[in-house]
């Protein structure tokens, strides 16, 4: 069996931020946005730190910059067991949100999971997202009870 494999012009590098669309980009950021005010209603965190479910751009983090807490890609924070979630440079409180999936059920309605690590335990959230008005309104799910 021979296998041929053709490379373009620019070999088989791929753009690190490929084009999505601005329906998928407002919808995660309105589960980040939710998920911070739901998961930190004391606003106790002094840092948002942030991990979508597939690389973004830089500029992302520019569509919160209107918070009073300022949001940062995660691996700028860490989890330490005993003193639970720090921002790396300035050792202060903060919260580790990372989007782990986003799943279409129609054009207007979407299900995303948030999952939230925090020292010694971890929390998935599961939010229901309607886009009304081209605005996402998003609400948690409740859990999942064993039968």
């Amino acid at each position: 069996m021979l296998l041929i494999l053709v490379a373009g012009p620019s070999g088989f590098a791929q753009a690190p931020f490929a084009e999505e669309s601005v329906v998928k980009t407002r919808l995660r950021e309105a589960a980040f946005r939710y998920a911070f005010t739901a998961l930190d209603p004391k606003k106790s965190a002094k840092y948002f730190c942030i991990e979508p479910e597939r690389p973004q751009p830089e500029s992302f983090l520019q569509r919160f910059s209107d918070l009073a807490t300022p949001v940062v890609w995660s691996a700028e924070c860490s989890v330490n067991l005993p003193e639970g979630t720090r921002h790396k440079k300035t050792q202060q409180t903060a919260m580790i949100l990372t989007i782990s999936s986003m799943r279409w059920i129609t054009g207007t309605e979407a299900y995303v999971t948030v999952y939230h690590p925090d020292g010694f335990e971890a929390n998935e959230y599961h939010l229901r997202c309607l886009l009304k008005n081209n605005q996402w309104v998003v609400k948690m799910m409740p859990p999942l009870v064993p039968r």
